[in-house]
């Protein structure tokens, strides 16, 4: 029997996490019945032969009527084990023989192909909205994207229901830096004197980071495509970016005091009256068969950014009365300045034909993720005037 095993996409760079069962090959099914054959995408890592038997062997491949392109290259010819090229697509079979004996193996390859998305089919947001955060006495300043593509399959056009065994998903990727991040800008109360900026927590490792928040379909960014199954599905998603910051803010004072409290009786903390700064994102459209659940091959990126520059209006003590959750935060918001929300490059779309691997083209699949739930922020002092 042939034994075929395919190593899963690997990271971008050391000191990722990488659990258990992204951490070696992935060994396909038998696939001896031209009938039922392995499944994978143009584009995945190569695929590793040997013989269950421990023989060396005459390695070939040849291409079944109908495919769309030439057998992929394998070799070497004859050897204890060869290496089976991915670009190709079309439905073709491995064959090795071992003195009297000959063994077959067979797999199709899927095609992944991207259609750019037209004007219509991104849209952007330049009017971020001010509302609570996902802590007491947080709020959050953030800004929608929604993007739809068109995506197509091929090279089972015989044998359609093959396409089912293809899952589309969005690996999206988000880059920023310590000092070129978001942030909230503080004052003391009543005046427009800058004492310092707040960052928010980044992630411990360099970016590009994952961006995905969906534990159901990590590493997939949360997204629908239509139909779900088929060689042609639009595939729809959004994200509203954007920083969570704390109203009122002490150095040195861990976040998660009585806000209420802080506000009437102790006049040294900060307000935030502005947030700014500047984070990109690459949403990849990417796809992985059931049969190497952990290979993610990507055809197109659209690459986008979040800007911000908003002000915020000090909210009067009396408003507080209620309780930090009755504050109608959409009130406080102040003036704008462009460029402010999301919004794209000149060339936001970047087509992978042919499809490749996620890590050669240069898109994590591997936490730690972007968006992390710290309450930990980095307080830099900065003094100023309000602008």
């Amino acid at each position: 029997m042939i034994i075929a095993t395919i190593n899963p996409t690997p990271p971008l760079s050391p000191h990722r996490d990488v659990p258990a069962d992204r951490a070696g090959a992935t060994q396909l099914r038998s696939a001896t019945n031209p009938t039922s054959p392995v499944i994978l995408l143009r584009g995945c890592l190569p695929v590793q032969l040997s013989l269950s038997t421990g023989q060396p062997a005459q390695w070939s491949v040849r291409a079944f009527p109908l495919s769309a392109s030439a057998a992929p290259a394998i070799g070497p010819a004859q050897g204890m084990a060869a290496m089976l090229s991915t670009d190709a697509v079309g439905f073709f079979g491995v064959q090795a023989i071992a003195g009297a004996q000959t063994y077959d193996w067979f797999v199709r390859f899927i095609n992944l192909q991207v259609i750019a998305p037209g004007p219509g089919d991104i849209r952007t947001d330049s009017a971020p909205g001010l509302g609570h955060g996902n802590w007491y006495g947080r709020v959050s300043v953030l800004a929608s994207y929604e993007c739809a593509v068109r995506i197509l399959l091929s090279g089972s056009h015989e044998q359609p229901s093959c396409y089912d065994a293809i899952t589309l998903g969005v690996l999206q990727n988000m880059s920023w830096t310590q000092d070129q991040t978001l942030f909230g800008v503080y004052c003391p109360r009543g005046g427009t004197n800058v004492n310092g900026h707040l960052f928010e927590p980044i992630p411990r490792v360099a970016s590009p980071n994952l961006d995905c928040g969906d534990p159901e379909k990590y590493p997939f960014y949360d997204s629908e495509a239509t139909p779900s199954d088929g060689p042609s599905r639009l595939l729809k998603f959004d994200d509203a970016p954007g920083i969570v910051v704390p109203v009122l803010y002490k150095p040195n004072t861990p976040v998660g005091t009585d806000f209420n409290a802080a506000w009437a009786h102790d006049n040294n903390y900060l307000v935030l009256r502005k947030v700014a700064g500047n984070v990109s994102f690459v949403s990849a459209l990417g796809a992985k068969s059931k049969h190497a659940p952990h290979s993610y091959v990507v055809g197109g990126a659209v690459r986008w950014s979040l800007t911000l520059n908003q002000m915020i209006k000090e909210i009067p003590a009396n408003d507080f009365a209620g309780g930090f959750g009755a504050l109608k935060l959409p009130s406080y918001l102040g003036a704008s300045a462009p460029p402010n929300g999301t919004h794209l490059p000149t060339q936001s779309f970047e087509s992978f034909a042919p499809p490749q691997d996620a890590q050669a083209a240069g898109i994590e699949t591997f936490g730690p993720e972007a968006t992390i739930t710290t309450k930990i922020y980095r307080w830099v002092p900065h003094h100023g005037t309000l602008k």
